[in-house]
């Protein structure tokens, strides 16, 4: 039988033992190293080209400062969101033509690609035209739906809903922009119906708003705006070879028929 100073030894170290445990939980040591902190952040492919309405996809990865590959979150933007739209999983979509920077970010530390977008795709429309709305290719509707085209770009609608709507250059019930058709521009107005698309070539630069006309209190302000496609616009009067650069548009005297020259620079 043990004595009853051993026992009372026995249980002093015990009683520290458990002490020391209690101190590590209480000074955070869980025994597992922390996750290290995001250094450099890289996007991949670095650039990228695709036509209106088609889709590039990109993917992030992040690094320690050790070189080692570390787990982040990614948040995806655009540095020109009429050129081209990005999601939360790196899928980038065409919108017009130009170029931008689609930008990945974790824990502070960004990278970017670099994305050109040239030329039109059949593949989507730029407006669709749903049941009590219009919608733009990032989502907004009505008031807020707007796309930016350049001269010589075709406006496209696409009916998706089940309803009879039709599309009409003006401000509709609830507008405040006069006729909603730029000075000496052409008027959009589709026929009604419930599917199909419907398309204009815009003949001016400015600012044309569109509503429904069987439903303008609920469906209206949608806009696009057309801006120069070139830095110079030729009149048919001087129209000839040596006076044209790939871009320009051609633009007949008192006439809505506007051209974009194609060619190659130098060539007849």
């Amino acid at each position: 039988m043990k004595s009853t100073t051993t026992m009372r030894r026995f249980a002093m170290v015990a009683l520290a033992a458990g002490a020391a445990g209690l101190a590590a939980l209480a000074c955070g040591d869980t025994g597992t190293e922390p996750e290290p902190s995001v250094a450099s952040v890289s996007v991949s492919p670095a650039e990228d080209s695709i036509a209106a309405g088609e889709t590039a996809q990109f993917s992030a990865s992040a690094e320690a400062e050790d070189g080692s590959s570390v787990s982040a979150d990614f948040s995806w933007s655009s540095t020109n969101t009429s050129v081209a739209t990005v999601d939360d999983q790196g899928v980038a979509t065409g919108q017009g033509d130009g170029m931008a920077e689609i930008v990945a970010s974790a824990s502070g530390v960004a990278d970017s690609a670099q994305i050109t977008v040239a030329g039109s795709s059949d593949a989507e429309p730029v407006f669709q035209v749903g049941d009590n709305y219009f919608e733009d290719p990032q989502g907004r509707r009505n008031t807020d739906a707007s796309v930016e085209l350049t001269l010589g770009d075709t406006v496209r609608w696409e009916w998706v809903g089940n309803n009879q709507h039709n599309v009409t250059s003006g401000e509709g019930q609830g507008g405040n922009s006069g006729d909603g058709v730029p000075s000496n521009g052409s008027a959009a107005g589709s026929s009604t119906k419930s599917s199909g698309e419907y398309e204009f070539v815009p003949d001016v630069t400015g600012t044309w708003e569109f509503y429904c006309g069987i439903h303008p209190n609920q469906m209206y302000g949608s806009t696009f705006t057309v801006t120069s496609s070139s830095s110079s616009s030729v009149s048919a009067d001087r129209l000839g070879a040596a006076d044209l650069e790939p871009g320009d548009v051609i633009r007949p005297e008192d006439s809505h028929i506007v051209f974009i020259y194609r060619g190659q620079e130098g060539s007849e």
